[in-house]
């Protein structure tokens, strides 16, 4: 008898650690040990800030004609060129769809309709609204968010993320997050990516940090999570902006970039060490820099340009040397300069001869960054670089030029002379080449909302927004949200917010 209740112990106990086995193999990620191992898949992604800023504002700055060339440059470019997948911008404001203040920020500039045009001639066809573009927070943020991205391939859900906070001049723009999902398939192989591309907070204070910050914690804990990508391994999120986080002096807050996001930056590789750099590149300082650190004179003599003047931007040989010229020995917090960007025989940061930058007073800084997501819910790369690429026009470009400031360049529209130069941005964009190793085929879809033609408003009792178009999805089946009724996940992401164009957007988060 003892020896009967023994073995039907024994029995119950073998269950019991076969169901929790079977229980910790379902919930673990998965990982290429765990399945037939799958070819490997490559991903090229690239961010760049353009500075197209409105032209109402900030005047004269070749906006359509440095825009619409940056596809070619893309194309022409060996470490960029046409098999990049992804290309997240900042800065691409105009035109301004925000109800009241578009057509005065804008004045009819029109950079970003010429940017996607010449986009999609150059094969990247597919790409997202601007965030904000319908003009939600039309109320509070006179100006769009400024990032976009285009894809070579089709782009399956998009969605965005307003910031709620800001501090200073970015309050009036709605900066946030743009999301995309698309699936890249190679040599018979498929992999799903999300990507997410955003412009942060700016300007390097106490208050500009803690601002970043937050809008990290959004980007990581409100939007991400609401999205509802798969947890189980299987796909990719990475996190792509100009962040307005300087390497060089600031690393520890790079470090809580990374901390925040739950992200990784891959391996830096390349000769160019800035993506903002002064002895470069002569956009650099034209955003206020050169006004505001004390060397706007000495900044407008080096591109020797002046009423009346034209022709291609110098870099004088024998510069102005002021002592303003930016180069430090340690960072903002006294600690030791990251070896990337220390010159040992100076003990100061490497620039070229300390006499030759554009803007002398303006810092060489890393702003802009691709980050992968390190957290076990998503699929971690075998491989990843990322680099600094010094990009220029193909060919030198003429356009209007012209200093002015603030309400002055609306009411008085000063304009003097031509600019010619080879220079797109005051920022470089930065290429990240990833390799991965998928493991698996079999990709679910996420639930709710894909973009926003999948919100509709119906009133029945209580107003709202429901799930209701040919994307709306839930345990991987269309869905209609209708039929489901307003508490229903599925419509969750879908939200009621005051727009002049629509009532109802793919909102996740973004209550």
């Amino acid at each position: 008898m003892i020896i009967i209740i023994l073995l039907i112990i024994l029995t119950i106990t073998s269950l019991i650690m076969a169901c929790i086995s079977y229980w910790k193999v379902t919930r673990t990620p998965r990982t290429p040990s765990m399945t037939a191992l799958l070819p490997i898949i490559t991903l090229k992604t690239v961010n760049y800030n353009l500075f197209g800023r409105w032209n109402g504002v900030t005047g004269y700055e070749g906006q359509d004609t440095r825009l619409e060339n940056v596809p070619l440059a893309i194309l022409a470019n060996p470490k960029l060129g046409p098999d990049v997948d992804v290309i997240t911008f900042e800065e691409a404001w105009c035109p301004n769809n925000q109800l009241f203040s578009g057509p005065v920020m804008c004045a009819g500039n029109k950079s970003r309709d010429l940017l996607t045009a010449a986009m999609i001639k150059a094969g990247w066809k597919y790409h997202t609204l601007v965030v904000d573009e319908p003009g939600v927070s039309v109320v509070d943020k006179p100006a769009n968010g400024g990032a976009i991205i285009f894809s070579k391939w089709p782009i399956l859900a998009t969605s965005q993320y307003v910031y709620t906070k800001g501090l200073g001049q970015d309050k009036e723009a709605a900066k946030g997050v743009i999301y995309i999902r698309i699936k890249k398939t190679q040599n018979g192989i498929s992999q799903i990516f999300n990507i997410f591309g955003t412009h942060l907070q700016a300007w390097s204070t106490p208050e500009g940090r803690d601002a970043r910050q937050n809008e990290l914690r959004e980007i990581h804990d409100t939007f991400l999570s609401a999205i509802g990508i798969p947890e189980n391994g299987s796909e990719v999120v990475l996190y792509q902006g100009d962040m307005n986080t300087d390497y060089v002096l600031y690393p520890e807050e790079v470090d809580a970039m990374q901390n925040i996001l739950k992200a990784k930056l891959p391996q830096f590789i390349g000769d160019q060490l800035y993506s903002s750099d002064p002895s470069t590149n002569y956009l650099v300082g034209k955003d206020g820099a050169a006004d505001q650190d004390g060397c706007l004179s000495e900044y407008q003599s080096q591109l020797n340009v002046g009423k009346g003047d034209s022709g291609i931007v110098p870099l004088k040989s024998s510069a102005i040397c002021t002592g303003k010229l930016s180069v430090p020995t340690t960072t903002n917090a006294g600690g030791r300069i990251n070896p990337r960007f220390l010159d040992p025989s100076t003990g100061k940061i490497k620039v070229l001869n300390p006499c030759t930058a554009y803007c002398p007073c303006c810092p060489h800084e890393m702003l802009d960054y691709i980050l992968y997501s390190t957290e076990s819910y998503y699929l971690q790369p075998l491989t990843s670089t990322l680099e600094i690429v010094p990009l220029k026009s193909v060919k030198p470009l003429t356009y209007k030029w012209g200093w002015c400031d603030g309400a002055g360049c609306i009411v008085y529209k000063k304009e003097s002379h031509d600019l010619t130069g080879s220079d797109l941005s005051d920022h470089y964009p930065v290429v990240a080449n990833f390799t991965f190793r998928p493991i698996t085929q079999t990709f679910n879809k996420i639930d709710g909302c894909k973009n926003d033609s999948d919100c509709h408003l119906k009133a029945f009792g209580k107003t709202s927004c429901y799930c209701t178009g040919s994307g709306c999805t839930l345990n991987n089946k269309q869905v209609n949200g209708w039929d489901l009724g307003g508490d229903n996940k599925v419509n969750a992401n879908c939200q009621l917010r005051a727009s002049d164009k629509s009532s109802c957007f793919c909102r996740p988060g973004n209550q």
